[in-house]
């Protein structure tokens, strides 16, 4: 899909678990991220929420995970991240959202909960109000200086904040997201080999995006997408970190074909390398943006999308909005 956004780790044992949780919620509790002058308009988020408006009243935030939460199995919903701008700077609806999922029946909820995070004190923050109450997953952003986010020195100080809470039980695992410029597969390589010496679960590269006629794309060839197959198959494959290549639909013929029945396909290239992409139909995916339009899929690709496919957030909606999501399927 190349949207780091609705990237989330699944943990390999629920493949074959609830085969009709099919839905991924990505929820925004906040617009605020102190990185937002650093990257600039490199920020994927900067360029589709250019019209998003006033964020959500905090009570609102915490109705909206209630509701989420509870439509868990009749929902369909898989997994629920928290993936803008940075979630850290609201602890408080972290901490709420895992302490709810886990005094739910493991039956009733989402399958799993998680967050993308770009900020190290934010991460340490969280580590005290956690522990006990995990989230399953934590993705945090590693970039390289070609692609204009963040900055490289950053990326230890995130990384190991991460291994700290996977350590203290606030986190059970670990993924990496990275952007991949044009020219630039060598630096990205070298973050791979830096993570998996680190001994994190997941890193996922995806091509960095730009806006091309109003919606978000890759920079990256078809070309370019099969040295990146290549070059991650014989230095990652069988090192025991899980590899994920984050395809567009269009060259995703390069590592398989796209079930249309599941939330996500996956391809395996090598052993623990895998070609993966998002269902481009709908019926399986929401955000809920931070000031409460609720986008669909290919909203979440356009740039300055005003208003939401579904609308927006009004307490009590959530079980009628996944009954709609779902029928779309159909």
């Amino acid at each position: 899909m190349s949207f780091l956004p609705l990237n989330t780790l699944e943990d390999p044992s629920l493949k074959g678990e609830a085969s009709n949780r099919q839905v991924l919620v990505n929820l925004e509790p906040t617009s605020l991220c102190d990185l937002t002058p650093v990257c600039g308009d490199s920020c994927i988020l900067t360029q589709t929420h250019r019209n998003a408006g006033e964020p959500l009243a905090s009570d609102i935030v915490e109705s909206l995970i209630t509701e989420v939460l509870a439509a868990g199995k009749t929902g369909n919903i898989r997994h629920v991240m928290l993936a803008a701008k940075e979630p850290t700077k609201v602890p408080e609806h972290v901490v709420s959202l895992a302490k709810a999922w886990h005094l739910m029946p493991v039956d009733e909820r989402p399958l799993s909960i998680g967050m993308i995070s770009a900020s190290w004190k934010g991460i340490e923050a969280l580590i005290p109000l956690l522990a006990g109450n995990p989230l399953s997953s934590v993705l945090i952003s590693l970039d390289t200086s070609v692609s204009g986010l963040r900055t490289p020195n950053n990326n230890a100080r995130l990384v190991d904040s991460a291994l700290k809470a996977r350590a203290l039980s606030a986190i059970d695992k670990i993924g990496v997201n990275t952007t991949l410029q044009q020219g630039d597969l060598e630096n990205v390589l070298a973050i791979g080999r830096d993570v998996q010496k680190a001994e994190v679960d997941q890193w996922t590269v995806a091509g960095f995006a730009e806006p091309v006629d109003g919606e978000m794309r890759s920079v990256l060839s078809r070309k370019e997408y099969a040295e990146i197959i290549t070059r991650l198959s014989a230095e990652f494959g069988s090192c025991g970190m899980r590899v994920t290549i984050d395809l567009p639909h269009d060259y995703f013929d390069l590592v398989g074909g796209i079930n249309p029945d599941t939330w996500r396909t996956e391809h395996e290239v090598a052993p623990g390398v895998f070609g993966q992409t998002f269902n481009p139909r709908p019926g399986f995916f929401a955000r809920v943006r931070w000031d409460g339009e609720i986008l669909g899929l290919e909203q979440s690709l356009r740039v300055g999308t005003r208003t939401g496919k579904y609308g927006s957030y009004v307490p009590g909606m959530i079980p009628s909005l996944m009954d709609r999501i779902v029928s779309e399927r159909n």
